[in-house]
């Protein structure tokens, strides 16, 4: 995994290593000034290592574990680590309070990581001089450290209401098991309004046809999140210039909004940054391990977790002690409520149970399971969509073949792939680490190789031979996109809470004492409203 192989880039030997071979391939150094820098008291590089920066919007917040899949104690005391755990989560104001106010409390974004994150690597390079590693899978935060911030506006209120408000009435349709048919059926619908809304001229909420082109590049077919950014941003522009699409002001500057310009890229600072991607061999086996994972959390105390959470008061109500989605879109809480894992455990510890009478507790759970596993696949599957795309990140290889003696045995596969004290899982790191140094300590010039395609000069004129000449990053990336087309074929399959077995049994009772728990908080909190409308 990313984070044991940062583990391993962090150990002082090898941060030493980088750190003098980087400077010997870059400043065309000679041993004798490596032995020398070595040896100065000033430059004292012997007890140096390597610091994590958590690039993972869920773990920044305090109170999330088992669905964030934070950094354990232990690998917090060996490792230093910044931007884990340290934005409280505060509970809003008692329902009881006189002033019924909005709650304004800690949030954070792209924008706050992005600077927070500048702030550490500079102090590490000003201070300490060791090396920051970033971890983490939040795209957009990864994207703006590493290419810069865009360059559109902030959108209105108004604005933001108004996109959410549109984006949901399609998303919504594409939410449930996720099948493919009926995400790429949703995504198409959203298009199809929008090109109609822009067909008539007199249309309230037509948008600019600069706009319109942009989100219709978009890559894939669930993209909701930069569909819902760019239609704030044209809302805003509509309302500036209500009178006149023709406003002299307003039309120069939408011809910049998406010109895909950024600023403050940290190799503007002057950094030599060096991006990798760990990408598995094999996407079939992978997206197994991914569900094996889920259940891993559920057994863990996912559940208690998230209904502890909510009994503090964590999450918004409204009068009657119901959930209302205003005011989790308002919630300082909602990157929480949101997340992959604590949006599908809050959707079934809140589920009307009238509506659910005719299911058994198995088929609701089984409901609830499917959800969270096809939503974190589907994440996952988006991940490997866009760093694909960007073409700063070296992809690595990680073998899980390694773990896999026989196809046909998908869970003898799963288990040796996921079982830490596993001669496979160490070999896959330590290959990972080695890999990742060996880019870290070439220099520039020779690192920026491994990101291009060269063309086969020898075989330009011969068809039929292979044309290109490709580096292992461009083979990795080539053959995750092509096993792409089979993931239609996976088949779930359950590893530890399988049916009758003591470890579903043990799930279903805490799911049940946890189901119990939010509904006695929901029961008082109406009730004390009532009592208060008297």
């Amino acid at each position: 995994g990313k984070s044991d192989t940062a583990y391993n880039l962090c150990k002082p030997e090898t941060t030493k290593n980088i750190l003098l071979n980087h400077f010997k391939a870059n400043n065309n150094a000679t041993d004798t000034d490596i032995s020398n820098l070595s040896n100065n008291d000033n430059y004292d590089i012997s007890s140096y290592q390597g610091h994590v920066i958590s690039a993972d919007s869920v773990q920044a917040y305090t109170g999330v574990n088992i669905g964030a899949n934070k950094p354990t104690k232990k690998e917090l005391e060996q490792t230093p680590h910044h931007l884990v755990d340290f934005i409280p989560l505060v509970k809003p104001k008692d329902i009881s309070s006189s002033d019924n106010t909005s709650i304004i409390t800690s949030t954070y974004n792209a924008n706050e990581w992005t600077n927070d994150a500048r702030k550490i690597i500079q102090s590490l390079e000003t201070v300490t001089h060791e090396i920051p590693i970033v971890v983490g899978g939040t795209m957009m935060y990864l994207e703006w450290l590493v290419h810069g911030k865009p360059d559109a506006m902030k959108p209105t209120k108004e604005a933001i209401q108004k996109a959410q408000n549109f984006v949901e009435r399609f998303q919504t349709s594409a939410a449930g098991e996720g099948e493919e048919e009926k995400r790429e059926q949703s995504w198409k619908n959203a298009l199809d309004e929008l090109e109609n809304m822009n067909k008539d001229e007199n249309h309230k909420d037509k948008i600019d046809s600069i706009f319109l082109e942009r989100i219709l590049k978009l890559p894939g077919n669930n993209d909701w999140y930069r569909l819902r950014r760019i239609l704030e941003v044209a809302y805003t522009y509509h309302s500036n210039d209500s009178s006149s699409g023709n406003n002299e002001k307003v039309l120069p500057a939408i011809d910049t909004v998406f010109t895909g310009e950024r600023k403050d890229a940290l190799s503007d600072f002057g950094y030599d940054v060096r991006c990798f991607f760990l990408c598995p061999d094999d996407r079939m086996l992978h997206t197994s391990i991914i569900d094996y994972r889920c259940e891993v959390m559920l057994t863990k105390g996912l559940f208690k977790e998230v209904a502890d959470l909510y009994c503090q008061g964590i999450f918004d109500f409204d009068d009657d002690g119901n959930d209302t989605n205003q005011q989790k879109q308002q919630s300082p809480n909602q990157m929480i409520a949101k997340a992959i894992g604590y949006r599908q455990v809050l959707d079934y510890l809140t589920q009307d149970t009238t509506i659910d009478n005719n299911k058994n507790v198995q088929q609701s759970f089984d409901e609830f399971l499917d959800k969270f596993t096809t939503a974190t696949r589907q994440y996952a599957k988006k991940q490997m969509a866009w760093f694909r795309k960007d073409d700063s990140f070296v992809f690595i290889p990680v073998p899980l073949s390694l773990s896999s003696s026989d196809d046909n045995n998908k869970e003898e596969s799963v288990n040796k792939a996921t079982m830490t004290t596993t001669t496979s899982k160490e070999e896959r790191v330590n290959q990972a680490t080695q890999q990742i140094y060996e880019m870290c300590i070439k220099s520039r010039q020779d690192f920026e190789l491994e990101l291009i395609v060269e063309n086969n000069s020898e075989n330009d004129n011969d068809s039929s031979s292979t044309p290109l000449t490709l580096t292992i990053s461009q083979q990795t990336k080539q053959n995750n996109a092509k096993q792409a087309k089979k993931m239609k074929f996976y088949k779930p399959t359950r590893y530890l809470l399988k049916q009758g077995s003591p470890v579903l049994e043990q799930v279903l009772k805490e799911a049940e004492l946890c189901k119990n728990m939010v509904r006695e908080y929901i029961d008082n909190r109406r009730k004390k409203a009532q009592e208060q409308n008297l």
